[in-house]
């Protein structure tokens, strides 16, 4: 009975062992199965014991070897994928051979034939202490090789680019590398020339035979591959490339090379232009397969990276050396083509010219049709002096409206001369800008090389390119005094009056600093009553050692330099606090009139200006006049419409227009401006009353104006005759010698005390009846 109950025990124990032994076997398979990596185990005689289904794939084993399990099969359906069998084959017997003594192995990389690659990592399985074989894992590292090829690959172009390595040869570098990852394709890589004709720049694999013949290819627009690729700017495939009609010509040609199937894709610029294609050609009629379309989308945007590096360094070196408007050389290239011209005259004993030009008023084109227009007119203008030049000579633009041009090889002064009236002439025509008809005169100094490459002192200095173009600018300087549109040859004299000018402009730099600017005041009277109505203030500079200089001299240099803005900030302020004294110290409340330029309207910050002025002073905006030239308003209208708008807003709704007559408008074209003053210029006021036709200007500029319910005034007004013609017509104010000069801030305040000049006003109505003509 205790043998039955033992025998019984026992059976139940190895039932319950085998059924245990059985879940850990399904347990085992379906781990196997689970993992991503093929799994072979092998036993300790190097027997193939078992594997998942994962490494029948990986290594795709056929199923009549898998049925067999065969090991010298499987070994061998494995070895005839590999680049280097031997090695393996030794790397199995080791395994076989160590085991005891083994331990875990690897990584160690597999290379296949067709381009895959495995990682194999091999571990022993030992049952109690006993070697029972060993388990290896094969991990497919394929696409992570590619990755880091393609990295690798990306690098190497990148630092080739980085280096100013030329566009061929970064591309030939970049068709390598895609070949080399490929394994199974040829790649050559066009690029669009300038005429949008496709040229190879990188081609590796191809023989040259094919690619030279290509190269002399025309290709049709739209029977080609490539040029279907261009135009609509879609991959393309060609599997026969005999099938391309554009391909006939080098049907035999692609025969002899094997090259039976061919792929283009565009290269694609950041903006969306096509720039070129990536061709790729097989050897088999076959479609690309996923990873070689990877790799032509990096070949495209790798070639898309070195073209537009290329364009922008092109660009960079082109603005380092050209003008960006005009295309014609800028100052720097314009410096080292006359430093070389000098050099080659010097050594071929020739003569060479120079000619400065600057385009007379440019600057009232630009502010009255606006800076796109003006830009326009620089073009235009750079076209037509090259056609005046010969292909050896060089025609620059060195900023703004000035350009130069050096003729080599001259023979006599008079060739220079005849350029230089070729070039008046030539711009004598209107200039027809996007509708508006322009016209331009250009003032032109001529120097010449060596006879006037003269320093300062007079002295001879034949390498000195500084002191030709100092003496070539005061040649043009000196055609602008003698009436624009001319040019004037270089005499030793103009570099005294060029000095003085220079000097005049570096001191008028530290005026303001040093203040020597200081304001005068001209009282405006009023007509009806006699009292003072207001004043100008006036800008005079009192230099240290000239006295005071002549506003005719120094406020064009002031607009030139752009020292306007500086000075008329400096102009606004001092006013408004000077009218608020006046006003605290108890004299009648009255209007103090500035002027503004054009430029002070360029600024965005003139009505920050104005602000602090009426903050810094106290004074209120509708004490504050200011006063515009009638050009300026046609400048940019809506600009300065909401300009006046915003003056406004301050209080400030006094606007006066100076000099009216002038300019281009007329008072039906002021009436949309908030304009409460007009101020005929002094050029009508001093002809009246013997001119008739001044008088008649000045009768009808005021009958208009109290048709439009605007103030009238005089400036400049001189004598009696003058005011009394005035007050016949209903003049407003006057402002003129008549009554008094400008006068300084304690001068205009002695003007004050004096009080009412009505007497004057009626005594010289009286005695002036019957002075028109």
């Amino acid at each position: 009975m205790r043998a039955l109950h033992l025998a019984v025990n026992e059976i139940n124990e190895r039932r319950r062992t085998e059924s245990y032994l059985q879940q850990s076997l399904s347990i085992l398979a379906a781990t196997l199965e689970s993992t991503a990596d093929g799994i072979l185990v092998v036993d300790r005689l190097g027997r193939i014991a078992s594997f998942n289904d994962r490494f029948i794939e990986m290594w795709q084993i056929p199923d009549h070897i898998v049925a067999s399990r065969d090991n010298n099969l499987i070994l061998g359906a494995i070895t005839r994928q590999l680049s280097d069998p031997k090695w393996f084959l030794e790397k199995f017997r080791q395994f076989r051979e160590t085991l005891p003594q083994s331990g875990d192995a690897g990584p160690e990389v597999i290379d296949l034939t067709d381009g895959p690659a495995f990682e194999l990592t091999s571990k022993p399985q030992w049952i109690a202490e006993q070697s029972a074989g060993w388990v290896w894992s094969f991990h497919d590292i394929t696409e992570r090789k590619r990755t880091e090829a393609l990295l690798s690959g990306e690098k190497q172009v990148l630092e080739q680019i980085v280096s100013g390595a030329s566009l061929q040869e970064v591309l030939e570098i970049l068709a390598h590398n895609i070949e080399a990852q490929s394994g199974r394709m040829f790649c050559t890589i066009l690029v669009s020339d300038d005429q949008g004709r496709l040229q190879h720049a990188g081609a590796y694999g191809i023989s040259k035979d094919f690619v030279s013949a290509a190269k002399r290819l025309i290709i049709p627009p739209t029977a080609d591959t490539f040029a279907r690729t261009r135009t609509t700017g879609e991959a393309h495939a060609s599997l026969d490339m005999s099938s391309e009609p554009a391909w006939a010509d080098y049907r035999d040609l692609a025969l002899r090379h094997g090259l039976q199937a061919r792929w283009a894709a565009p290269i694609h610029s950041t903006t969306g232009s096509v720039l070129g294609l990536v061709a790729t050609y097989y050897r088999e009629y076959d479609n690309p397969d996923p990873h070689d379309q990877r790799l032509v989308e990096i070949a495209c945007n790798l070639t898309r990276i070195v073209i537009e590096r290329k364009h922008a360094e092109a660009r960079m070196e082109f603005l380092a050396h050209y003008d960006s408007l005009t295309g014609l050389p800028n100052r720097t290239l314009f410096r080292d083509r006359l430093a070389h011209a000098i050099a080659r005259a010097d050594r071929d004993n020739q003569m060479l010219a120079l000619l400065f030009i600057d385009l007379d008023r440019f600057k009232t084109i630009n502010d009255t049709l606006g800076h796109h227009i003006g830009d326009l007119m620089l073009k235009s203008v750079a076209e037509r002096i090259k056609t005046c030049v010969r292909e050896e000579d060089t025609a620059a633009r060195l900023g703004g409206d000035e350009f130069t041009v050096i003729l080599e090889q001259i023979t006599v002064p008079e060739d220079a001369s005849g350029v230089a009236q070729k070039i008046i002439d030539e711009l004598a025509p209107p200039f027809n800008l996007l509708g508006d008809e322009a016209f331009i005169t250009a003032s032109i100094g001529i120097s010449i090389y060596p006879t006037d490459n003269t320093d300062m002192d007079g002295l001879l200095k034949n390498t000195d390119m500084d002191g030709l173009l100092k003496n070539t600018d005061a040649a043009m300087y000196n055609a602008k005094e003698t009436g624009r549109n001319n040019f004037q040859f270089y005499a030793k004299e103009m570099n005294v009056k060029a000095l003085g000018r220079l000097e005049l402009e570096n001191s008028l730099r530290h005026a303001v600093e040093r203040g020597e600017f200081v304001l005068y005041y001209q009282p405006k009277i009023s007509l009806d009553t006699g009292q003072t109505a207001g004043m100008e203030a006036l800008l005079r500079w009192v230099h240290p050692r000239r006295g005071i200089v002549s506003p005719i001299e120094f406020i064009p240099l002031l607009e030139e330099t752009g020292l306007i803005n500086q000075v008329g900030d400096w102009l606004i302020h001092t006013a408004c606090m000077q009218n608020k004294i006046w006003m605290d110290a108890g004299f009648p409340p009255m209007r103090v009139a500035v002027n503004l330029s054009a430029r002070q309207f360029q600024h965005n910050d003139l009505l920050q200006h104005v602000t602090r002025a009426l903050d810094d002073s106290g004074l209120d905006g509708d004490f504050l006049e200011l006063e515009v030239t009638e050009s300026l308003l046609m400048q940019d209208p809506e600009y300065i419409l909401d300009v006046f708008h915003e003056m406004g807003a301050l209080g400030v709704v006094r606007i006066d227009i100076d000099d009216f007559g002038t300019g281009y408008s007329s008072l039906s074209n002021l009436k949309h401006f908030p304009i409460s003053t007009v101020k005929i210029d002094q050029s009508f006021i001093q002809g009246i009353p013997h001119d008739e036709e001044d008088v008649a200007i000045v009768t009808t500029v005021i009958g208009m104006a109290k048709s439009l319910k605007l103030k009238v005034i005089a400036e400049d007004v001189e004598n009696e005759a003058q005011l009394a013609l005035l007050c016949e017509l209903g003049c407003d104010e006057i402002q003129g010698f008549f009554f008094s000069r400008p006068l300084p801030a304690e001068g205009f305040a002695k003007w004050l005390r004096r009080g009412n000049v009505m007497d004057q006003i009626v005594a010289a109505c009286k005695g002036n009846k019957a002075m028109r003509p």
